[in-house]
């Protein structure tokens, strides 16, 4: 190959495999404060005391990543102690996630829209829960949909 890299279409999946392994780590509520200031992020209540002793992120806050096309992730905690992520799965309409193949325990709550993992249906308040090293089916999701996820990591996931 005269210099030319190799496309195969899976740059998403290996970008989303390296973010699964990512354990998010929050600013310091100071240094948090003075980047909202200097950034031109509005903050306008006083950290409850509460929030010293939890981690707090409220709804307007946090960053999207894409894990494949349609397809976004947005952490929400990382349990260190018992390897425990929890986040949100935003699928556009008509979106779908590859196959995968779990690592450890994934717990799944459709909180909008619906989805489809093979031949089962999933919509707003439905619940699921994978072992570990069972093989999920490509989810798709025709309207869109908004998933809140727990699941054993890091490496939980491999697409395959």
């Amino acid at each position: 190959m005269s210099g030319d890299s190799l496309d195969t279409g899976f740059e998403d999946l290996w970008s989303a495999e390296i973010a699964l392994g990512l354990r998010p780590v929050p600013p310091p509520v100071a240094l948090r404060q003075r980047l909202l200031a200097q950034t031109g992020g509005v903050y306008t209540h006083r950290v409850p005391e509460i929030a010293q002793e939890c981690a707090l992120l409220l709804s307007g806050e946090g960053i999207w990543t894409r894990v494949c096309e349609g397809v976004r992730r947005k952490n929400l905690h990382y349990d260190a102690e018992r390897s425990l992520a929890t986040f949100l799965l935003r699928f556009d309409p008509g979106a779908t996630l590859p196959s995968h193949s779990h690592g450890g325990t994934e717990q799944c709550l459709v909180l909008d829209g619906e989805v489809e993992d093979g031949d089962i249906t999933l919509k707003k308040g439905d619940f699921q829960t994978l072992k570990p090293g069972s093989v999920h089916p490509a989810s798709r999701s025709r309207q869109g949909c908004l998933l809140l996820i727990v699941a054993a990591e890091p490496a939980a996931t491999k697409f395959v």
